[in-house]
């Protein structure tokens, strides 16, 4: 207990450094995986795609992605920056009429609040500063990441060698092996089943929110997006910011209930009937054990903690299951009992018992 404190604090206190380099090691391995996806499958004719090739077009296609996202996002937020100053007399409506049905019930002043009550406290100098220190952060640590990825990719053909030296019995080279295969299949997994299950509900809440006429909508659908990578509260989250933003907009009931369920039922339905089926096997946490680690990654490391907590929890609980005397707290964790239940788990073996008559 006191080294697993300790390593947290540390974790903690070295966050500017550590953070960006698992964000680095995240993204290797989803470009690794989606290179090795395109080297398996992709054909020119009759020809298969080279790894290198297949590496360089991977690289192409999640940069791209990357820096759609965030031009998309950034472009839009300022829009939106401008039209929230529309709203206000919106804003102060809906606060009229609020005060004014809970005033003797709760025995209110005779006063409204007003949307400049509401932002009074709010400093925009203050505000505006701790964006650019956020954008100025974002840069750096994307370079970061960048510098920290390439060098991973150019020491990935050492790994190998590494560890046979670092696990020379061959059972404990073939426990390892089918740790890593474990792990990572369960991280390249989890990110497939969630860039698809969270781009699909993106795409319908954009096209209902386009028909309805809601301001900003493919800003709200790249939000949707991102924020589903996000274990149980993103959905949370992509529902009710859209909703209250339509609250404000429209004054029909109706436009903010189809904005409401135009976006929630999507989301449950990916959430809770299509990921369950196609998820379950590589992401095979318990629910509160993911709660958990959501909040203690965002304690530890802030939002990359968030985006990154359900990975790392995968991680943690593969590690602990392929230990004898840490295989109950990997039990604890996993959903139905059996943390090992991966795909990589058992197919692992095979090349690596092959491996190892080879060596021998």
């Amino acid at each position: 207990m006191l080294a697993v404190f300790a390593t947290g604090t540390a974790l903690h206190w070295l966050a500017d450094v550590l953070a960006p380099f698992a964000l680095a090691v995240f993204l290797w391995l989803v470009i690794d995986g989606f290179a090795e996806t395109i080297h398996a499958r992709a054909r020119v004719g009759k020809v298969g795609v080279g790894r290198g090739l297949a590496l360089a077009l991977a690289l192409l296609i999640v940069a791209a992605a990357a820096a759609t996202t965030v031009m998309v996002i950034a472009d839009s937020a300022t829009e939106f920056a401008r039209a929230l100053d529309g709203y206000r007399g919106k804003i102060d409506r809906m606060l009229a009429n609020a005060h004014a049905a809970l005033r003797e019930p709760l025995g209110l002043g005779a006063e409204p609040p007003s949307a400049a009550d509401l932002f009074a406290g709010l400093d925009l100098s203050a505000f505006v500063g701790s964006l650019a220190q956020a954008a100025r952060s974002l840069v750096s640590n994307g370079i970061l990441i960048c510098i920290y990825v390439a060098f991973l990719f150019a020491a990935e053909r050492a790994f190998t060698q590494k560890a046979d030296a670092i696990f020379t019995r061959a059972g404990e080279r073939r426990q390892a092996r089918e740790t890593v295969a474990a792990i990572r299949d369960s991280v390249e997994q989890f990110v497939w089943v969630q860039t698809w299950t969270g781009a699909i509900p993106a795409a319908i809440a954009w096209a209902i929110m386009a028909a309805l006429g809601v301001d900003n909508a493919l800003f709200w659908a790249f939000l949707i997006f991102l924020v589903c990578y996000v274990p149980t509260i993103g959905p949370i989250v992509a529902t009710v910011l859209p909703s209250l933003f339509a609250l404000v907009q429209f004054d029909e009931p109706w436009r903010i209930a189809a904005v409401f369920f135009g976006v929630a039922t999507p989301l449950f339905v990916m959430g809770n009937i299509v990921q369950p089926r196609v998820q379950g096997e590589s992401l095979n946490l318990n629910t509160l054990v993911v709660l958990l680690g959501l909040a203690v990654w965002e304690r530890i490391w802030g939002i990359t903690g968030m985006f990154l907590s359900s990975p790392l929890m995968v991680t943690i609980m593969v590690m602990l299951a392929h230990n004898k005397g840490s295989h109950w707290l990997a039990v604890l964790m996993s959903a139905d009992g059996k943390p090992l239940k991966t795909r990589a788990a058992q197919p692992a073996a095979a090349p690596a018992a092959a491996s190892e008559s080879t060596n021998a």
